[in-house]
């Protein structure tokens, strides 16, 4: 008896539904911020606005990492929230500015790609990010939006690199950012390295580990002032 097998697999914010036997398979997008997990998520750090001298901010990327662990802190808050996006982040600013932190790190940018926004937008909603948490007196740390692997996602890597670039530019002409390079480390030839990821976005240990060690002389400069 011929059936259609069904599979749903829920990555960076987004449902795709695979049909076996199907011509193509079709992306059902949703708004990450409507959904209960990334309320629930938000909630919580709406009441956790105890001072942190550091916040890293992003996306599941930022999430997953045990950033008190690597830096060596407690003074260092995870704020990242999986599948969000920079309107995501932008709508969710005043919490972090709450906790007076000295610096913000923040990397985002791969689920507005995978959405389809497009990379002015990103770029756009980034620097109204960055204008936010440098009016409030926070030094603000952009980390580049790291290069993928995935087969299906390979056609952000354009986009990312377009949005290093224009950051880049943008902390080296506003002088109110310091821009760090991570794809210097992690990625090879505008893709992630291999050995960095086991599904051609997130990081494995060794991805985080690299991630912790170009980012680490930052993270002490702040801690020490």
């Amino acid at each position: 008896m011929k059936y259609i097998g069904i599979a749903l697999l829920i990555a960076c914010g987004g449902i795709t539904v695979v049909a076996q036997g199907a011509e193509s398979v079709a992306p059902i997008k949703r708004d990450i911020t409507e959904t209960a997990p990334y309320k629930m998520r938000v909630s919580l750090f709406e009441d956790l606005t105890e001072h942190r001298d550091i916040v890293m901010l992003g996306d599941s990327l930022t999430a997953r990492g045990e950033w008190a662990e690597l830096a060596g802190s407690g003074a260092v808050a995870n704020r990242g929230i999986g599948g969000d996006t920079t309107t995501g982040m932008l709508a969710r600013l005043g919490p972090i500015k709450a906790m007076k932190p000295k610096a913000v790190f923040i990397m985002a940018g791969i689920n507005d790609l995978g959405r389809g926004v497009q990379a002015d937008s990103v770029i756009s909603n980034y620097e109204k990010i960055i204008e936010d948490l440098h009016r409030s007196g926070a030094s603000v740390y952009v980390q580049s939006t790291l290069h993928v692997n995935r087969k299906s996602r390979l056609k952000n890597n354009k986009s990312i690199t377009a949005i290093n670039v224009a950051l880049k530019s943008y902390c080296e002409q506003a002088n109110n950012c310091k821009y760090i390079d991570l794809n210097h480390s992690l990625s090879e030839s505008a893709q992630l390295k291999k050995e960095m990821s086991l599904d051609g976005i997130h990081l494995t240990g060794e991805g985080y580990m690299a991630w912790s060690k170009v980012i680490t002389p930052y993270l002490n400069e702040v801690l020490r002032k």
